[in-house]
């Protein structure tokens, strides 16, 4: 079985030390990442974090006896002690590990946020995308920075997708994570002071929740609920912060509005019908939109050309079909 992570890999990604010479000696690498030595798998990288009630150096022994094949730690003593690779910070490395996975991952990511859904999102999305393909996504809802890391750093890079679930408690949260994520598509699945807590109000938060469009590149796409009484100033963000990137998708159940980035400037379509009739309709208007999103018209229904990236009610994800 191939190794999810090599040695070299680990001190590529965390410009690590290997003070004992020994690390990962009797192995070809680690098949997963663990900071839990209660939930340790045979064969598992298991990394030293020192939480603000715990030091996962005190466990390293259990983890060993559990099957750990390597050790990261900030402790040169027990760096030599247990064969680890030695670094700086391990929640720090855990991150770099994180971003290391993202970045050698050439699949599609989606990350999903807002005040609520979020993870009932991420498993309807997830669940469907497994029946085109090898599909990850975060465990439970682990969405914060320490959860983001691990859900990443378990990422195969051989996958097709990864789902990510990104939650806040304090502004500038989301951004950092998306910067880690760098999603191909973002998704904002309502806005509410349901978890107001650190903010002052509504606008606060949808201001937060939009920072996910933040790092979407000319080909990322943004999806935006219009029953949420904040659509349009989510829109107004993406733009914003896209300044003519990305193509922003707005839906609800019945009818689609796709705005498309052209040369800084957006050009606005009037919503229609997500059916073949609505899509008749767009392409008279703007058929360099249709021809550029991937439509076609098949057997009454809509589907997508070899290539696509997204489409409505009936959707394909590089043209694999799937329900809506």
């Amino acid at each position: 079985m191939k190794p999810l992570w090599t040695k070299k890999d680990l001190m590529s990604a965390t410009n690590a030390l290997d003070p004992s010479s020994y690390f990962l000696q009797n192995f070809n690498g680690v098949c997963g990442v663990s900071i839990d030595d209660r939930t340790i798998n045979k064969g598992d990288l298991f990394i030293a974090i020192i939480g603000d009630k715990f030091d996962g150096h005190d466990f390293i022994e259990n983890a060993i006896k559990k099957g750990a094949y390597g050790i990261i730690v900030s402790n040169k003593i027990l760096a030599n002690k247990y064969k680890a690779l030695l670094v700086k910070d391990t929640t720090k490395a855990l991150e770099q590990i994180a971003k290391f996975s993202r970045h050698r991952f050439k699949g599609v990511t989606i990350a999903i946020t807002g005040s609520s859904g979020k993870t009932s999102t991420k498993h309807l999305l997830s669940n469907t995308l497994k029946k085109f393909g090898k599909t990850h996504h975060t465990h439970k809802n682990n969405n914060n920075l320490i959860g983001l890391s691990l859900t990443l750093s378990r990422l195969h890079n051989d996958y097709d997708y990864c789902v990510l679930e990104l939650g806040m408690n304090n502004a500038g949260e989301i951004q950092r994570l998306t910067e880690i994520a760098l999603p191909d598509i973002a998704l904002i699945t309502n806005i509410s002071s349901s978890h107001i807590q650190n903010f002052k109000n509504d606008k606060e938060i949808a201001n937060e929740k939009s920072q996910i469009f933040s790092t979407l590149n000319e080909n990322g796409i943004a999806i935006i609920n219009t029953d949420t009484l904040w659509s349009n100033y989510l829109v107004k963000k993406g733009r914003a912060l896209k300044d003519g990137g990305s193509s922003i998708l707005e839906r609800t159940m019945n009818q689609a509005k796709m705005v498309k980035a052209k040369s800084g400037k957006m050009n606005d379509l009037k919503p229609v019908p997500a059916d073949a009739k609505g899509l008749q309709a767009l392409k008279r208007e703007r058929p360099d939109v249709v021809a550029e999103m991937g439509f076609k018209k098949k057997g009454g229904t809509l589907k997508m050309k070899a290539g696509g990236t997204f489409r409505g009610c009936g959707a394909q994800v590089k043209g694999k079909k799937f329900k809506g």
